[in-house]
């Protein structure tokens, strides 16, 4: 079971990914992660598949990246969306 999720904390991906683990009531913070899930527009994640993925490869600490803010407008948005989708 996913334990924590990691990010480096640049804007866009990464702060929506700290700030979906609090939503959840999962633990947060630095990087050095078992797995990592890179979000980008144009490329969708199913739900099913992404669980069996963290199960089968037993992550309990999950780091999120993707692109700033500032390259990729309302990315933060799009990120915390699937977030919260694949993860709540």
């Amino acid at each position: 079971m996913l334990r924590k999720i990691v990010s480096g904390g640049q804007t866009g991906v990464d702060p929506a990914a700290l700030d979906t683990a609090r939503a959840l009531g999962l633990r947060s913070g630095g990087w050095c992660p078992d797995g990592t899930l890179i979000i980008n527009r144009g490329r969708r994640i199913r739900r099913e598949r992404f669980r069996a993925w963290l199960a089968r490869h037993r992550v309990r600490v999950l780091n999120v990246a993707g692109p700033r803010e500032s390259k990729r407008p309302s990315i933060y948005r799009q990120a915390r969306r699937i977030l919260l989708c694949l993860l709540g």
